[in-house]
């Protein structure tokens, strides 16, 4: 008995061990990740930040941002004249004297849609933002207002899948993306979900896929507005094109069509 209640102290033992050497590794990979974004930081400086905000990466480069770009709010600092100031280096925004790989792995953390808005800061951003946008491959569409919605699929010129929820109403506009070919562009989009898009309807989904000649899988769900017919139509031109029958671009490369609660 004596024997099993020391085997059991020692299984708890190693467990607690190993789950303090789990923590430690996560700790020295965070502390790695905010040495990189900040190389210029003394370490112990970067593992006492990264200990008070148990080690999350995003509040503790938050935290070394405000400690690193505002050191005029030192209390011993020596008071300038207003007079003396560059007024050029006054309007200067602090993210300016980012470098631009450190620049761009700090919107790393933003979603796609929080970057289109961040884009709207200033002409410095907008510029660094859209050549990140121009590469974005997955697009996920859920904002009300359909201006927004349009000018992130405008921006995302490249994107291979997009997916559409909610009251969207702009299908039309949508052939003009240059994901879909507008503009001159190739077309680079190949997956589309359309998830409870209430307003679509048989006309409006024939007309964008007929336009979409890079698609290859489509997916479908919830769309009250779509009809049995429309896809019995889409079925038998996808057959003519593939036996020859008629020529075009338009489904040709569709392999996956897939319809959930339609």
């Amino acid at each position: 008995r004596h024997g099993g209640t020391e085997r059991i102290r020692f299984k708890e033992e190693e467990v607690a061990a190993r789950r303090r050497r789990d923590s430690e590794q996560v700790k020295q990979e965070c502390l790695q990740d905010l040495a990189a974004i900040f190389p210029s930081v003394d370490a112990d400086i970067l593992r006492s930040v990264l200990q008070s905000t148990d080690s999350n990466v995003e509040r503790a480069a938050n935290i070394l941002m405000e400690m690193t770009m505002e050191p005029s709010t030192n209390a011993e600092a020596p008071l300038v004249e207003s007079s003396s100031i560059d007024p050029q280096v006054s309007r200067t925004c602090p993210f300016e004297l980012l470098s631009y790989d450190l620049f761009c792995k700090l919107l790393a953390y933003f979603r796609v849609p929080d970057l289109l808005i961040c884009s709207f800061c200033c002409r410095h951003w907008k510029e660094i933002i859209q050549s990140i946008l121009e590469n974005v491959q997955n697009v996920d569409v859920t904002s009300e207002h359909e201006k927004f919605n349009m000018a992130l699929l405008r921006n995302c010129k490249r994107a291979s899948s997009i997916k559409i929820r909610g009251l969207f109403r702009s299908f039309l506009r949508l052939r003009t993306l240059p994901c879909l070919g507008g503009g001159g562009q190739s077309p680079t989009l190949k997956t589309l979900k359309l998830v409870k898009c209430f307003s679509l309807t048989d006309d409006l989904l024939t007309g964008l896929l007929t336009t979409t000649s890079a698609l290859e899988h489509l997916e479908i769900d919830s769309c009250d507005g779509i009809s049995d017919e429309c896809f019995t139509n889409l079925y038998e031109e996808k057959l003519r094109i593939d036996m020859g029958e008629v020529t075009g671009t338009s489904l040709a490369r569709l392999r996956v069509l897939q319809l959930s609660n339609c």
